[in-house]
């Protein structure tokens, strides 16, 4: 086995994590969106990295958090402390894991976020929050997105919508987008996704933002939950067909690889 059985490293959150049986050389955390779970968000990736060799060195982290009950920020600020926390030398999960135990002077020499939906904003800010703590903090020179469905630039669901097509009323409560604090973070022009564009503008404007550019960008053909607008100009997003919003990050194995095809790309 290239990876440990899952390990609970955060019960409360269901967080979970493989490590890899030898030194790593990467970190991959997932991060799910709105309403969902930390590895059912992801279907078949936590079986899949099991049968491709490229994820023998790699750490993987389902990460999960409260995104029903969390504002967005709040969600990217509590990201931001794990993502610092889980980047360390000898993790607590790992020293328990004698045979798991890293050098002293060991670092990841990537550290790839996938991220789903609202976890786009999660992570985009959360980036943010390090460059404004630490400014040059390494991490960030290390980091790579691969952001499936963003929500970063808003959902296209609202009241008016819902008022105006009644079908959609029972999917949408369905899903939990009703009297929710977050869905009013994800409104276009929220403060929320307003400051997210502006304060990465800022950092791209002073030639400091390259952290901000996600490396791949995957929309889903059949998308009714966010808008599909650019949020950068150097990125440059894929439409996968036959997709919807809760389709496109789920790979099935054998039937629909590419999720896991883009996460690979970045380990090269």
């Amino acid at each position: 086995m290239n990876h440990t059985p899952p390990i609970i490293i955060e019960n409360k959150n269901k967080t979970v994590a493989y490590y890899s049986s030898s030194t790593p050389n990467n970190l991959i955390l997932f991060v799910h969106g709105f309403s969902g779970k930390s590895t059912g968000t992801w279907n078949d990736f936590p079986s899949l990295i099991h049968e491709h060799n490229e994820f023998a060195h790699s750490d993987i982290i389902f990460y999960g958090y409260k995104s029903v009950r969390w504002q967005a920020n709040y969600s990217a600020m509590s990201f931001k402390q794990f993502l610092l926390t889980h980047t360390q030398t000898n993790l607590p999960e790992r020293t328990r894991l004698s045979n798991l135990n890293l050098p002293n002077n060991f670092s990841y020499n990537r550290i790839i976020l996938v991220a789903h939906s609202l976890g786009a904003i999660v992570v985009r800010r959360a980036m943010l929050f390090v460059k404004g703590q630490y400014n040059s903090h390494p991490l960030l020179n290390n980091i790579r997105m691969v952001l499936f469905a963003p929500a970063h630039r808003g959902t296209l669901i609202n009241d008016s919508l819902v008022s105006v097509l009644p079908n959609m009323v029972q999917i949408v409560a369905t899903l939990g987008l009703l009297a929710v604090p977050v869905i009013k973070n994800l409104q276009p022009d929220s403060g929320t996704i307003q400051d997210l564009i502006i304060d990465t503008k800022i950092h791209r404007d002073n030639n400091e933002g390259d952290f901000t550019i996600a490396r791949k960008v995957i929309w889903a053909e059949k998308e009714w939950v966010v808008c599909q607008d650019r949020f950068d100009p150097n990125e440059q997003p894929i439409i996968q067909t036959n997709t919807n919003h809760l389709s496109v990050c789920k790979p099935v194995n054998g039937t629909y690889d590419f999720p896991i095809e883009y996460v690979i790309q970045e380990l090269i």
